[in-house]
């Protein structure tokens, strides 16, 4: 029963439908998944590693078209270009004319030097 109130009076009201509680529940849903292949799974995981990386893509060039394009420089310092310039010549003219055997010394001076 519902009670419903009005203004000051309650009334007292029946349902209109009875409710069945001897209905049975249907019966759950067949299952007629078997599974997923091998090579479908390697599939599934390429194709959602090309979409995260397509999103990624999206969302670094929307990000670049808001704050501007990032520009990435590569210098080399003087002190690396110029280091070891001296034995690096002699241990390849040793390479030139004589026997590799023979420049194991250049060589040797030219590794101590690229260590320090």
């Amino acid at each position: 029963m519902k009670r419903y109130r009005n203004r000051n009076r309650i009334i007292n009201q029946k349902p209109s439908s009875t409710i069945k509680q001897d209905m049975p529940l249907p019966p759950p849903p067949a299952n007629n998944q078997t599974g997923e292949s091998m090579v479908g799974g390697i599939m599934s995981s390429v194709i959602q590693g090309v979409a995260l990386g397509t999103g990624s893509q999206i969302a670094s060039r929307g990000i670049d078209a808001i704050m501007g394009h990032r520009k990435i420089e590569v210098t080399e310092s003087a002190s690396t270009n110029n280091k070891c310039i001296k034995e690096n010549a002699e241990y390849i003219e040793c390479i030139k004319n004589g026997d590799s055997s023979q420049c194991k010394d250049f060589f040797d001076l030219l590794s101590k030097c690229n260590n320090i």
